[in-house]
Parts: structure tokens; C-alpha cells; sequence
């Protein structure tokens, strides 16, 4: 899976979304979870559209928890990020 999510963000990511790739290293050697609060200031102050477009390419994925929007990366993009898990 390592190996995998390595060449997936080489292959893929940086790849294929070179127009997105300032945003996506925002969160290279970063956490796997954050909330609304952190994405704004990790992306600042259109963080909303950029969430959007990470999203819609499978970097992020969106969930409600006690009534709060979060997200997260899912485990195919971790290793190749350099993640580490738990919450921003």
C-alpha cells in the first residue's frame, strides 16, 4: 500500500493536477483530519472552492460529525503524503 500510495501521488496527483499541487502540498507531512477552522487557514480565503476541487479528485473526502462539516484523506493518499494520523 505504501508503494502504491506513493506512485498515485507522483502518477496522479502531481501529475495530473499540476493547476492544484500549491494546495495539495499544503498538506504533505500534515494530519489526515482537520474541520472547517483548520482547512481555512491552511488554505486560506478561498479554502471553501479549493476544498471542492480536492475533493472532487479524491484527496479529500467530506463527513458530519455532531453536527460539524469535516474531512479527511483517505488511506490510498496517506503514505504518499507523509501523513500522520490524527486531527489538525
Amino acid at each position: 500500500m505504501q508503494e502504491l500510495s506513493k506512485r498515485k501521488r507522483q502518477t496522479y496527483l502531481e501529475a495530473e493536477f499540476p493547476h492544484l499541487w500549491d494546495s495539495i502540498e499544503k498538506f504533505v507531512n500534515g494530519k489526515t483530519d482537520y474541520d472547517e477552522k483548520s482547512m481555512a487557514k491552511i488554505l486560506g480565503k478561498n479554502w471553501k472552492d479549493v476544498v471542492d476541487d480536492l475533493i472532487s479528485i479524491g484527496l479529500f473526502a467530506r463527513g458530519t460529525r455532531r453536527g460539524k462539516t469535516y474531512y479527511w484523506v483517505p488511506f490510498l493518499y496517506r503514505h504518499g503524503l507523509d501523513l500522520t494520523q490524527g486531527k489538525a
